[in-house]
């Protein structure tokens, strides 16, 4: 089974690493306990120790692994390894998804030093635009700029545009720079192109979005069923600590329950330990100028209705476990895209029909990925990535991210 775990580490989307960590060492172990303990009965090895190994190597290869992923991207931040890169599109608003794409994983692999814009005919590098004329030698303007990779993201395909595909793509074949093509009409989550073998043809197979298929979810509810009732026995002294010590705060309420939107549109109270002073929501509603900054990013840094201890409880995410119980009940997951308010659900525009298909998560890949620095549009982005490229994978690694932001105390503001 070729998993093409030999392949460089930083080409891959870190649940993908996962998922061929665990794959591998699996088979593998499988393999070798199987000729041991029933081929060979007489094993000298204890069947604890084998166990015992498979834990140890595991977290050896995601350290190492992870680790290379890590040293990578600060290489990259310091300009160290990074990749010069060339767009050519039809227009700015084509190549600024592109850019929107690789900012919302923070994957820094390619400086983009220039592009093409063909619908306006002009070439913008460094901030200086220059006009792009027919006569214009490819050639030697990839060659001036050192550009290694190119990214093609043409909306239409003309017999004009053909023509100047077809010398770019020569062009970068004869200097060693690779091409990477963008096409909407393949770039979708409905359907998988795959070219027929006899005559070249591209043959079309129509899927369902993996979180609408019944397997997927059964297995995706399985998990967070497992996982939060077993979260709830683990926590259960933090949970009684933390309660506690709200009530004995101010004597008010321990909980806040926040009116959100779910599964299909249906709204619920999501449950949080209670953070701020008492009626904080009156507080916020009075100050005008508070309330218009909370409305554009439906987030506020430095907000002085958190108490003393709310800071400690946000701190630590334990503000958040009381969700576990909307997990329970089947009104959250422990991974999905962030709780919104039906106000907010009105921002996601045309995506707000997929968005209400899958239960909101406690944890997700916003609050994984610098949710302290992301504007709202980008917290959209990232739940809509989420949703399209979801697999089980993903949500494992999520939950060790979490893990690890929890230990850091990287908790929320």
């Amino acid at each position: 089974m070729n998993m093409k775990g030999y392949s460089a580490t930083y080409l891959r989307r870190p649940e993908r690493e996962l998922e061929i960590i665990v794959k591998s060492l699996t088979y593998s172990y499988l393999f070798i306990f199987t000729f041991n303990f029933i081929v060979f009965k007489n094993a000298g090895f204890s069947r604890y120790l084998y166990g015992f190994c498979y834990i140890f190597i595991l977290f050896f290869l995601m350290l190492v692994r992870f680790g290379l992923k890590r040293l990578f991207r600060k290489f990259w931040h310091f300009g160290i390894g990074q990749e010069r890169a060339f767009i050519i599109g039809s227009s700015t608003q084509e190549m600024q998804k592109l850019k929107d794409q690789f900012h919302i994983q923070k994957y820094s692999r390619f400086n983009f030093v220039g592009y093409i814009e063909r619908d306006k005919s002009r070439f913008v590098c460094n901030g200086k635009e220059h006009v792009l004329t027919i006569d214009m030698d490819i050639k030697n303007l990839l060659k001036k700029h050192r550009i290694s990779t190119v990214f093609i993201a043409l909306k239409d395909y003309s017999e004009k545009t053909h023509k100047f595909f077809l010398k770019l793509v020569d062009t970068c074949k004869g200097n060693n720079i690779q091409v990477f093509v963008l096409s909407e009409v393949f770039r979708t989550a409905q359907c998988v192109f795959e070219p027929d073998d006899f005559v070249g043809f591209m043959k079309t197979h129509w899927n369902k979005p993996v979180l609408e298929r019944k397997l997927p979810l059964l297995i995706k509810r399985t998990l967070d069923i497992i996982g939060s009732i077993l979260l709830c026995i683990i926590s259960s002294p933090l949970l009684i600590i933390a309660t506690l010590a709200i009530k004995l705060q101010d004597r008010g309420p321990v909980l806040y329950k926040r009116r959100v939107s779910g599964l299909r549109g249906e709204t619920f109270d999501a449950l949080k330990f209670r953070t701020m002073v008492v009626d904080a929501d009156k507080v916020l509603m009075k100050d005008k100028a508070l309330k218009a900054i909370f409305e554009k990013n439906y987030k506020l840094k430095n907000d002085s209705r958190i108490t003393r201890l709310g800071k400690i409880l946000r701190k630590l995410s334990i503000d958040e476990l009381p969700q576990l119980y909307n997990v329970i009940v089947g009104q959250m997951s422990l991974v999905g895209p962030r709780i919104v308010t039906q106000e907010e659900l009105e921002l996601y525009g045309d995506f707000k029909k997929e968005r209400i298909k899958v239960r909101p998560g406690i944890s997700g890949y916003w609050q994984v990925s610098g949710r302290q620095e992301v504007d709202y549009e980008e917290r959209i982005q990232m739940d809509r990535f989420y949703m399209y490229r979801w697999n089980i994978w993903m949500d494992l690694w999520i939950i060790l991210k979490t893990v690890q932001k929890v230990l850091k105390m990287e908790g929320a503001y």
